[in-house]
């Protein structure tokens, strides 16, 4: 019995003493898990702080990105208002010395200037009477334009090192010696952008002798600012639009841009002169081509012809259902009969389709104009007031007959080539004759009033009208000549005259050119500079095929679409309508 008490008593000792041990054991581990918890929370919450302190941060930081958006936008309209007044005050000051001081005087210039900027300080007006040192030419350190690289939308920089790095004389490593920048001036879509060029320069340190960068790959216009971008932009504005270049240029000052007048004519004419063989080619294309011609022309100012004031421009285009659609101006000093063997050769087959100046009547084919017919009949009617008068009832009675030709001639539009001969005939010269035999009865040879001058203009030329029965497809009209003739008509609304024989020149040979890219479809001032660019390749006229308005080679980027084409003819007839309205002489 005390055996087993013995025993039982070590036993429950034992568990107890387990069981005390495992009691601190797990009281010291509850005592880390809350001294953890306890730093852990410590933690949370400094995160916490942390975190509203950047929360707070990033809303100063927004609120004030929204203030300098604020700054930055006033900061943009001031700056723009600023580049607009200093603008005006520059093309103001511009025109304010121009025309107190003279377009050409340098020298007075520069002293109008300074007493503009001097306001305290009198300034002498007079001109230096010692000549001796002066000189012709550009003065010492002037370029083509002023180095105002800032007003430019935009400005790059291209940088072109030299390929030798020892003189090949001496074998001495070469050192830098500066660079040569040339400026070039390119047309983007909607801005003007200034390239500077840098030309690095190394020498030889023995011998001094210079290489200059040849990675930089010349125009045509070699370092003139002047490139083909520019020139096919320059050419649009002045031919496509009709602008003078005193307005060209007052754009350009608007825009902070350094291009003068002078400049301008400089970079047309020299335009003129690289695409004049090419411009030569599409007239003996446009004539070897086609079968109809239109021709007319219309007066035009030289200030260098001092023998003859009354110039003229000659054009010619071809008619609408031909092939190979084509404008070509020339310019020439005089109406002379001559100028029309420079246009169209003695042994061309076609049809031409003018008016009745004389210097037609040699053509073997001749069409006359059915609109000049009519306008001479109804001019006599809108001069005389007397409606019940006889002579009045029979100028009437033949436009009736007149506007029943132009009638049964819109009928045939959509007519093919065939069918239109075979209804002329049938239908229309019978309108014709009566016309002329009615005419013939009521024309009075020995009576010179305006009346019998209107209907004699058709009755002496009666076989001039019958061409049209030969081939359906001449027109009864030379009107599409008259609209083309009229794009010269308002650049010399414009312009009023060229100050030298080269600008008469120009003005024909660029006129040609945009003319003739519209009629194609294709955008003027993209298709001058595309041509510049391959200028090398116009003088063989084997390549130069190729390049023709009409070429199904030419890229597509320089095609314009029908909606273009469509609105670019709606603002030309807006213009001649003006033109009209303004009883402008065409």
């Amino acid at each position: 019995m005390k055996n087993s008490n013995t025993f039982d008593e070590k036993y429950y000792q034992e568990i107890i003493r387990k069981l005390q041990e495992d009691n601190n054991k797990l009281t010291s581990e509850n005592k880390r898990i809350n001294n953890d918890l306890a730093s852990t929370k410590f933690k949370l919450n400094m995160v916490s702080e942390s975190v509203e302190k950047v929360n707070e941060l990033l809303s100063k930081q927004e609120h004030q990105i929204k203030e300098y958006k604020s700054e930055i936008k006033d900061l943009h309209k001031f700056i723009e208002e600023l580049r607009i007044t200093l603008a005006e005050k520059g093309l103001m000051e511009h025109k304010v010395i121009n025309t107190l001081f003279g377009k050409h005087s340098l020298k007075t210039k520069n002293i109008a200037k300074e007493k503009i900027n001097n306001n305290d300080e009198k300034v002498s007006l007079s001109r230096p009477k010692d000549k001796s040192n002066t000189k012709r030419g550009r003065k010492d350190g002037k370029q083509n334009f002023d180095n105002w690289t800032d007003g430019y939308y935009d400005t790059k920089h291209e940088y072109h090192e030299t390929e030798e790095t020892v003189c090949p004389d001496c074998g001495t490593p070469l050192i830098d010696c500066g660079e040569d920048i040339v400026q070039k001036i390119e047309a983007l879509q909607k801005s003007l952008r200034m390239c500077l060029i840098h030309l690095k320069k190394k020498k030889c340190p023995n011998r001094g002798k210079v290489f200059v960068a040849k990675g930089y790959k010349s125009d045509c216009f070699n370092n003139s600012a002047c490139t083909p971008s520019l020139a096919g932009f320059l050419s649009m504005m002045s031919y496509g639009l009709y602008l003078p270049y005193s307005r060209i240029e007052d754009l350009f000052t608007f825009a902070l841009t350094p291009i003068s007048k002078e400049l301008i004519t400089r970079y047309l004419i020299t335009t003129s002169s690289l695409l004049s063989p090419f411009v030569e080619l599409i007239h003996k294309k446009m004539i070897e081509e086609n079968d109809i011609i239109q021709i007319d022309e219309t007066t035009w100012l030289n200030n260098e012809n001092k023998t003859n004031q009354k110039n003229y421009i000659w054009m010619m285009t071809v008619a609408d259902k031909q092939k190979f659609q084509a404008s070509y101006y020339f310019y020439s000093d005089n109406r002379k009969h001559e100028n029309l063997d420079k246009l169209i050769p003695s042994d061309y087959s076609g049809t031409i389709v003018s008016d009745a100046y004389s210097a037609y009547d040699k053509l073997t084919k001749h069409q006359l104009c059915f609109s000049h017919l009519r306008k001479y009949l109804a001019d006599y009617l809108n001069a005389n007031s007397n409606k019940d008068s006889q002579d009045y009832k029979d100028v009437y009675l033949l436009l009736e007959k007149v506007n029943a030709i132009f009638a049964l001639e819109r009928e045939f539009g959509g007519l093919s080539i065939d069918e239109i001969t075979r209804r002329r005939n049938k239908e229309m010269k019978p309108l014709v004759e009566d016309y002329f035999s009615t005419a013939s009865k009521i024309y009075n040879p020995d009576i010179d009033d305006m009346k019998n001058k209107a209907i004699r203009y058709g009755l002496e030329r009666k076989d001039s009208y019958m061409q049209i029965f030969n081939d359906g497809s001449v027109p009864i009209t030379n009107n599409k000549s008259e609209r083309n003739i009229r794009k010269i008509v308002l650049k010399r609304v414009s312009s009023m005259f060229s100050s030298s024989t080269k600008g008469a020149e120009a003005t024909c040979i660029l006129t040609s050119l945009v003319q003739t890219a519209v009629s194609n479809k294709l955008n003027p001032a993209s298709y001058i500079e595309f041509l510049l660019n391959h200028v090398a390749d116009l003088n063989d006229e084997r390549i130069a095929i190729k390049y023709l308005p009409w070429s199904k080679s030419l890229p597509e980027d320089i095609k314009i679409s029908k909606e273009e084409f469509d609105q670019e003819l709606k603002e030309t007839d807006k213009e001649i309508e003006n033109l009209k309205k303004n009883n402008f002489n065409i």
